[in-house]
């Protein structure tokens, strides 16, 4: 199964964050798309190396206005700007590549809309060879299109015989043999899917989960199709075969962060059902959205 949210899974330890006495240790830029993780990564790098290197020495050298000021940009209570991406790449003196690299992060972060997060991401992806050592391709790829993740499902029922055709018209809505091919085709690419004789099957039966790079556009993108597909179902499905429900309601934050766990838990309940079902009839798609429809009141 796939899993599309938002928990947290627990940070494994990069190479880069390793401890090293040589300088070889120090992180690079291209082998990220959060600038924040970036950051991170590099501040206790540097920090192991030498102990002078701390958050006052660089706010001093970057022009920060306090050193909490970059504790708050590496806990995401505050955002950098291009100018100051900038400023910082030439404390660290970085190459005029990396230094473009750098901002790119920067501006792909703050950027408001999808259509603009994507077209940062494309100029992120004039660097896709130093990327690769770090983002797995399944990150750009697997979750740009919703019928990705159907098929993949779709072949824990039952194993692909070769017609493009009638899989395309197995899902809902159906697509064309042409984009059932390229599913199959990136499913294999991606060890999702494995040939057993002249069939193709799922590789395995965990389930998957995203990144939190790129949770902010392919994700939002996913978000985005699966959305419209639950809009299409109110008169493309009888009401028995689906079920759309909401609420509305007065939270505090407090309450939110508990709305959000609570979210967080059931999702885990429906993954445990799903993984001890038998008999399965058919792929699924559940969505779970919270947002604001008001603007927070001022205390």
């Amino acid at each position: 199964m796939v899993y599309h949210g938002e928990m947290k899974p627990k940070k494994e330890q990069s190479s880069a964050t390793q401890k090293s006495e040589g300088p070889t240790s120090l992180v690079t830029v291209f082998d990220y798309l959060d600038y924040r993780a970036y950051l991170r990564d590099l501040y206790h790098t540097r920090k192991a190396q030498d102990s002078k290197f701390s958050c006052r020495y660089i706010a001093q050298k970057v022009g920060f206005r306090s050193a909490s000021y970059f504790t708050q940009v590496l806990s995401g209570r505050s955002a950098m700007t291009s100018e100051m991406a900038l400023r910082f790449a030439a404390f660290l003196r970085l190459d005029p590549r990396e230094a473009e690299y750098l901002e790119l992060l920067v501006l792909h972060q703050r950027a408001k809309s999808l259509k603009e997060r994507r077209q940062y991401l494309e100029r992120l992806g004039t660097f896709r060879e130093a990327l690769a050592v770090r983002v797995p391709p399944e990150h750009f790829e697997f979750y740009s299109q919703w019928h990705h993740t159907a098929i993949r499902e779709l072949l824990f029922l039952e194993p692909f015989t070769g017609d493009h055709a009638a899989l395309g018209r197995r899902l809902r809505p159906a697509i064309s043999p042409a984009k059932a091919k390229a599913s199959i085709e990136l499913l294999l690419k991606l060890g999702m899917a494995k040939k057993e004789n002249d069939l193709v099957v799922r590789a395995h039966a965990q389930s998957t989960t995203t990144g939190e790079a790129v949770k902010s556009v392919e994700v939002d993108g996913f978000h985005d199709s699966t959305l419209q597909l639950a809009r299409d179902s109110i008169d493309g499905l009888p009401r028995e075969e689906r079920s759309l429900s909401s609420l509305t309601v007065t939270l505090s934050k407090a309450g939110r962060a508990r709305v959000e766990s609570e979210i967080v838990e059931f999702r885990r309940r429906v993954l445990a059902i799903a993984q001890a079902d038998a008999c399965e009839i058919g792929v699924y798609h559940l969505g779970i959205q919270l947002f604001p429809m008001t603007r927070e009141a001022t205390p």
